[in-house]
């Protein structure tokens, strides 16, 4: 390992503070992903646990836990990865899993769009087209991003992990494809927002507490979105990743928040019946009786959903 110093001159001048950074917002992700759910296991419990199986709640449990998979690994990759060929594989995992529970996010966040317009045909066509060319653009970006990632040789990787082999300048355009997919479905959530102002008849709880979950959710990601783009492009390649974990998680657990709020927004009104667009939304999300409210309300399983989009 003689060669090490020159090796890290080379790699990152200056800047090895700056992977101390990465490795303490890393743990930091893990620290906010545990405190979430032990500060909302009370909710889970209640409100998730006691319904059957369905499609909404597979989604729901890859949500809430697959952010634990990629950031423990985006830890380990720091702090333990000391081969080339570890990191090369572990990184690979982190991708695959980020992935996955990006895309269980946005499924919570499309369904509930598509719900409460009733899926209206022009949204739900507004809605395929945009989310079908945001997974092809994905897709692309993932398969030249993985192709374009060069690694560092073991005796850099012994000393400071692989982190630095990582350049993510290149994966910008994935996340402003998803800022924007998201964006169209905000605007539509505000489109009927005024529509529903503007109408005879009264929302409720639960829908207002679907359209306040949405725009305060949106705003959060956004500035995240805005961060995270910003370290991508200007920051230096040890931090220009930095950003990505946080904002995994904060979605990840925003998404989750999503639900819990509903149901309790449910179980908190005072009435015996729900709107049609509140129960649209109730059968889309896959909500089954709550067994918790003074009279139980008939929120069917995902099955209406399927009868909806068949």
């Amino acid at each position: 390992m003689s060669n090490t110093p020159g090796l890290l001159r080379d790699a990152i001048p200056d800047s090895l503070y700056l992977l101390t950074l990465t490795k303490d917002i890393g743990l930091a992700t893990l620290t906010y992903l545990i405190v979430d759910v032990v500060s909302t296991i009370d909710d889970e419990v209640e409100l998730m646990w006691p319904s059957r199986l369905t499609f909404m709640k597979v989604v729901f449990l890859i949500n809430r836990y697959s952010p634990f998979v990629d950031s423990t690994l985006a830890v380990f990759i720091v702090l333990g990865a000391r081969s080339t060929e570890v990191c090369r594989r572990v990184w690979i995992a982190i991708i695959s899993f980020y992935m996955l529970g990006s895309f269980a996010s946005e499924t919570i966040i499309i369904v509930r769009t598509l719900a409460i317009w009733n899926f209206d045909k022009v949204v739900l066509a507004i809605t395929a087209f945009v989310t079908g060319g945001a997974l092809v653009a994905v897709i692309t970006t993932i398969s030249q991003y993985m192709q374009a990632i060069r690694y560092p040789d073991d005796d850099l990787i012994a000393v400071t992990g692989c982190i630095i082999g990582i350049a993510d300048q290149e994966g910008w355009t994935l996340f402003v494809v998803v800022l924007i997919m998201e964006t169209t479905l905000v605007a539509l959530t505000i489109i009927r927002r005024l529509q529903t102002r503007t109408g005879s008849r009264r929302t409720g709880p639960v829908m207002d507490t679907m359209y306040r979950d949405g725009l305060f959710f949106y705003a959060i990601i956004l500035g995240f979105s805005i961060a995270n783009l910003c370290c991508m492009m200007a920051a230096p390649v040890a931090v220009s990743s930095i950003l990505q974990m946080p904002l995994r998680a904060v979605h990840s657990t925003l998404c989750s928040r999503v639900l819990f709020n509903l149901r309790n927004a449910a179980l908190r009104s005072s009435r015996l019946s729900l709107s049609i667009e509140s129960s649209v939304m109730f059968n889309a999300m896959g909500f089954e009786s709550c067994h918790a409210a003074p009279v139980a309300l008939e929120l069917h399983s995902l099955d209406e959903f399927d009868h909806h989009t068949s």
